[in-house]
């Protein structure tokens, strides 16, 4: 028996079919808590030569594997970073580092891919520490994730418009969030392979608070300046 729909019940189903987010790609997949995202090896791998920093600028942190330019980093599985209109709702993360010397940031470098969305834009910070997660927020940019999850080797290189000073011995983090037109975006934040083996302190939001955590290894990314 055929029944028909009114159309404000019909417009009514397509609004709540819209606001549930698509599914994952079925090249890509996450772990138990939707923490972590892993990308389907392909045939073939796609890589692109990795962007060099300013030689320049010194090195405050760095956790690129750089003696390795088609294994800068683990292109295959990476921190999930994702809008509450996600298969895994809002997650976000930071990663501490600590300079050893007074420096100013002059540059930003991440590793970072796109899963999914209707934008790929996402949002950088460097946070100063609250006693051991994310406090305030000393630096914040917005980037395209314009290098698809599972490939290699991109980096994604952010110039500061003004030098940002840190002070040495003090612990600081970058963080890698989602904005507010970005409600559907899904990213990956690459992890690193330079240092598998020592726990870092990372921390997660999944939209009620930085929550501290350790973790082996940590998210790629480095900091320069003088």
């Amino acid at each position: 028996m055929n029944k028909t729909i009114p159309l404000a019940a019909a417009c009514a189903i397509a609004m709540a079919t819209a606001a549930i987010a698509a599914p994952p790609p079925a090249n890509f997949s996450t772990n138990a808590d939707n923490s972590l995202a892993y990308a389907q090896p392909s045939s073939h791998g796609s890589f692109t030569p990795p962007l060099a920093h300013r030689s320049s600028l010194p090195v405050i942190f760095q956790n690129f594997a750089t003696s390795y330019p088609k294994g800068l980093y683990n292109a295959f599985t990476g921190a999930v970073v994702s809008g509450p209109k996600t298969p895994h709702g809002e997650f976000w993360v930071a990663s501490a580092f600590t300079p050893t010397a007074n420096a100013a940031v002059q540059e930003v470098d991440i590793a970072a891919g796109f899963n999914l969305g209707v934008t790929n834009t996402v949002q950088l910070h460097i946070y100063s520490d609250a006693n051991g997660i994310p406090g305030s927020d000393l630096w914040v940019h917005q980037v395209a994730l314009t290098q698809t999850f599972g490939a290699c080797c991109g980096i994604i290189a952010v110039t500061l418009k003004s030098p940002l000073h840190l002070i040495a011995g003090t612990q600081y983090w970058l963080g890698m969030t989602t904005v507010d037109n970005g409600q559907t975006v899904w990213g990956s934040w690459n992890l690193g392979v330079a240092d598998q083996v020592t726990q870092s302190p990372n921390a997660e939001s999944r939209g009620s608070g930085w929550q501290a955590t350790l973790e082996a290894p940590a998210v790629a990314f480095g900091i320069y300046g003088k």
